[in-house]
């Protein structure tokens, strides 16, 4: 029997590394996104993690800082970064900030905050200082993008669970995930919950079981658009999707373009 334990989420960088190392579905969005504003570098990226976003867009061309405040995801994060070409290793820089109060060198060309990193801020107060840090980290006119998911209206407050698995690159061991969301809108977030099992390669014996936990702030878009006005940026448009459809009801994401 496996011990159960309890772990801050960034101890698990390794296995966030292979649930997530397949997903690129917004990768070219980005792209697409800085080629359209013009953008040259050096670019900000929030809440980097493992680097994900940051290196392809090392690969693209452009000089870019990610800032995590958990030392183990950039530890995993500058082991990708060696996997690099040298050329594309050295455009980029991970640094242990926290997004509220970094004092990275800028300026910068262009910030962005993907997949859900600004709804980590769950207090009005720390999402507006993150924005008048990034505002005075950033050059006139430079643009902006903060990525949440869209919130669900039609979810009733309570748990849901929703469970899938993936396997270990490096061993082959199978992962079994269970991710309980309960949304708390008297409090104007959610609690999230991870629950791992890790199994030997034949799926049949377990090896370890823990379990991650972290608050959310539950975003709309109008909540959003006043905070970021509140930190002087001016707000350009909304997408809905890595399509960069607009947001809009049933759409999954709320990505927000603003320019300083």
């Amino acid at each position: 029997m496996t011990h159960h334990s309890t772990r801050p989420y960034g101890a698990m960088a390794g296995v966030y590394d292979a649930e997530y190392r397949d997903f690129e579905g917004d990768i070219g969005f980005w792209r697409e996104r800085l080629w359209h504003n013009g953008v040259v570098g050096p670019l900000l990226e929030l809440g980097c993690g493992t680097g994900r976003v940051t290196l392809p867009l090392a690969e693209a061309g452009y000089r870019i800082v990610g800032i995590d405040v958990s030392p183990a995801m950039l530890r995993r994060a500058r082991v990708r970064r060696q996997h690099r070409a040298p050329e594309v290793a050295a455009r980029v820089r991970f640094a242990k900030q926290d997004m509220r109060d970094f004092q990275s060198k800028g300026p910068f060309a262009a910030v962005l905050a993907p997949f859900g990193a600004y709804s980590l801020l769950t207090s009005r107060a720390d999402r507006v200082k993150c924005l008048a840090r990034c505002h005075r980290q950033m050059i006139p006119g430079a643009p902006l993008w903060l990525d949440i998911a869209a919130a669900d209206e039609n979810v009733a407050p309570g748990p849901r669970h929703v469970s899938h698995s993936f396997r270990l690159p490096w061993s082959g061991e199978l992962v079994r995930k269970t991710t309980e969301q309960v949304i708390l809108p008297d409090q104007g977030g959610g609690r999230i919950r991870y629950e791992y099992r890790r199994f030997d390669p034949s799926g049949e014996r377990e090896v370890d079981h823990f379990v991650v936990g972290f608050d959310l702030a539950l975003l709309g878009e109008e909540e959003v658009a006043n905070e970021l006005e509140e930190a002087g940026f001016e707000l350009r448009d909304v997408f809905g999707n890595y399509r960069g459809d607009p947001a809009g009801r049933g759409q999954p994401r709320l990505i927000f373009e603003a320019v300083r």
